[in-house]
């Protein structure tokens, strides 16, 4: 297995998010996290990268048969898990090509990372100052580039199409399908088909309510999701919780 997520409970700023969540994601495998807004999607993300303000209270992570959960974010990238942020804070003093020389300089280049460079138009975007006054199409055709220099073996995207334009989701999904391609292993966050709808092959279809998985399935539940609505389906899961 590339991820093992057991009875995952986590907490931030007090308030449990997440109440148990099991999930296994083999190599090179592609799972779409779908749910409405604040069932825990992005939190569930930013637990398996490492992100402090996300407590784990029970459960554990392993990657690569070594449990990470007490890891730090940096350590993690080490390992090859990398986040692709929903939100990107601006940089008015650094710019593209200069943490891009710094990435380069620090895992070596890839040529994924390489290829997608080209797809994404980086070029128009390595002399601007890091996220500043870009659009939202831009940031995350930049942010996604970034973290292929990591060189990952395991790709988290939180929300990849929320906010861009038709342009920039075309390149974002041909990039995605690079990744598929690379047989790296992904797990994806959205609560929209825009993206899906993009990819070559999705081995497994995941829907948080509340904190939870109430299904997983294959892609037929994603089909069957986005025609009936996330609230149905979660209210008629939840009665197995609640």
């Amino acid at each position: 297995m590339s991820l093992v997520v057991e009875n995952l409970h986590v907490e931030s700023g007090g308030r449990e998010i997440l109440r148990g969540i099991n999930l296994e994601l083999s190599r090179g495998e592609v799972h779409v996290v779908l749910g409405p807004n604040g069932a825990g999607k992005s939190t569930l993300l930013y637990t398996i990268a490492g992100i402090p303000r996300y407590l784990v209270k029970k459960g554990r992570i392993v990657f690569e048969d070594e449990d990470v959960t007490n890891l730090p974010t940096f350590e993690r990238v080490r390992r090859g898990m990398c986040l692709m942020h929903q939100f990107q804070p601006q940089f008015k003093t650094v710019k593209v090509q200069d943490l891009e020389r710094m990435l380069i300089s620090k895992f070596g280049g890839n040529e994924l990372a390489l290829k997608a460079r080209d797809t994404l138009d980086i070029e128009s975007l390595r002399g601007r100052y890091l996220f500043t006054n870009m659009s939202g199409g831009e940031r995350k055709r930049l942010e996604l580039y970034l973290t292929l220099l990591t060189n990952p073996r395991l790709v988290l995207l939180d929300e990849p199409d929320s906010g861009v334009d038709v342009d920039s989701l075309v390149k974002i999904g041909e990039v995605i399908n690079m990744i598929i391609d690379s047989s790296l292993s992904c797990i994806l966050v959205t609560h929209r088909g825009d993206i899906v709808n993009m990819l070559k092959r999705i081995d497994r279809v995941h829907v948080m309510c509340s904190g939870r998985i109430v299904e997983s399935d294959g892609k037929e539940m994603l089909e069957k999701v986005l025609r009936s609505g996330f609230r149905r389906v979660c209210e008629k899961l939840r009665e197995r919780f609640d």
